[in-house]
């Protein structure tokens, strides 16, 4: 079984420090918020966990939202 969260470390590893490279990518949709907020609680079936995973495969930049969803989730326990 793959790791599921190969990309999440895969995005970490790539990150340069503070420099800023590319250009400034949108948040993802609303209705994929909810379900990456969703996701980031530990609140979906394994169905749902490997379509986010898929989804955040072809979008790493949501991974970022991700790392910010679950920030915000640890400050507020």
């Amino acid at each position: 079984m793959p790791n599921d969260f190969e990309i999440i470390t895969q995005f970490l590893s790539q990150q340069d420090g503070d420099e800023v490279t590319g250009r400034d990518l949108a948040p993802p949709p609303d209705d994929l918020q909810e379900r990456l907020q969703a996701f980031a609680r530990g609140g979906v079936d394994e169905s749902e966990r490997q379509a986010m995973c898929e989804e955040m495969k072809a979008h790493p930049h949501y991974v970022a939202y991700l790392a910010e969803v679950v920030k915000k989730l640890r400050e507020a326990s």
